[in-house]
């Protein structure tokens, strides 16, 4: 899609670390995984996008029992250089 205004993307597999704790003085433990997601641009103006993508994040464990996979989705705009 070379030059087209519309570019889709993906993100086959991505290593992620997660801090999970509260914003008190608590113990706060560190949690790897992995995350998938795809998405969308849509370039408005020379250099300028307007974007969407969703992310599926998969923890290796839970904590304390809660399971701490989700779904996540969001928008913005951006700047191509």
């Amino acid at each position: 899609m070379h030059g087209s205004k519309f570019r889709p993307w993906i993100i086959p597999v991505g290593l992620e670390m997660n801090i999970l704790g509260t914003p008190s003085d608590a113990v706060s433990v560190l949690n790897s995984g992995m995350q998938f997601g795809g998405g969308v641009e849509y370039e408005l103006y020379r250099g300028i996008v307007l974007g969407a993508d969703t992310r599926y994040h998969y923890s290796t464990s839970n904590l304390d029992g809660t399971p701490t996979d989700g779904l996540n989705a969001g928008g913005y705009v951006g700047f191509k250089f």
